[in-house]
């Protein structure tokens, strides 16, 4: 009998692929798949399609070194041969950093925290606004689709934010998949509009972190 192979794979995606929507970059990982010869598993039916599944979609105009997909494979292959084959086939900018076999598919986390280093191409970061921010918290509203307001105490997302020097800041935010507010509707909260445009800075995300305990992946 038949019995899938399932791996965990981290990657970054940087440079000029930070403008890559998430389904472009599906579409580049699949393409890449094929031409290592990887020997994916497909799902059945009329329209079967390989089985990989990536984690929430980094937004266009940010990079990261902290990118992950699970995939099925028909057969075990090293980790070592996967990224070997892999990379070779991948465009600058993506490289898989590191690949793990698991017994069973790993499942996303419901709630995690993803720490970001935010760089300004002109200006500084006013830190008296974060100090003004934490004496008097305002909240984010958001209109969803079916035209409800839903508001958003925003420090409980803060974990912490750090001033590197005048134009650099990290900040780690608590993030969940039910819903939360995004790093930009933080950084407009904080420091005004001005402050949260994507042509206005730079965002890498460096990691995604356990909100308790050590082991951030779950396997089903």
């Amino acid at each position: 009998t038949w019995e899938p192979r399932y791996g965990l794979f981290k990657f970054k995606k940087t440079g000029t692929s930070k403008l890559l929507s998430h389904l472009e970059l599906v579409g580049v990982f699949a393409r890449a798949i094929r031409r290592a010869r990887l020997p994916i598993a497909f799902s059945r039916g009329y329209n079967p399609h390989m089985k990989i599944s990536f984690w929430h979609a980094l937004p266009v105009g940010f990079e990261s070194k902290s990118e992950y997909l699970n995939m099925t494979l028909e057969e075990k292959l090293s980790c070592e041969e996967i990224l070997r084959n892999l990379n070779k086939e991948l465009p600058c900018g993506i490289e898989v950093l590191q690949a793990e076999n698991t017994k069973k598919l790993v499942r996303w986390p419901e709630e995690f925290i993803v720490v970001y280093n935010v760089r300004l191409f002109d200006g500084i970061w006013q830190e008296e606004s974060w100090d003004k921010f934490k004496a008097d918290p305002r909240h984010i509203e958001r209109t969803t689709k079916k035209g409800k307001k839903r508001t958003f105490d925003t420090m409980k997302y803060i974990n912490s934010l750090v001033f590197h020097d005048e134009k650099t800041l990290y900040i780690n935010l608590k993030q969940s998949m039910t819903g939360c507010p995004s790093l930009l509707e933080i950084l407009g909260a904080i420091f005004g509009p001005a402050y949260a445009t994507p042509w206005r800075i730079s965002v890498v995300k460096l990691d995604i972190l356990p909100v308790t305990g050590d082991n951030l992946w779950q396997q089903n």
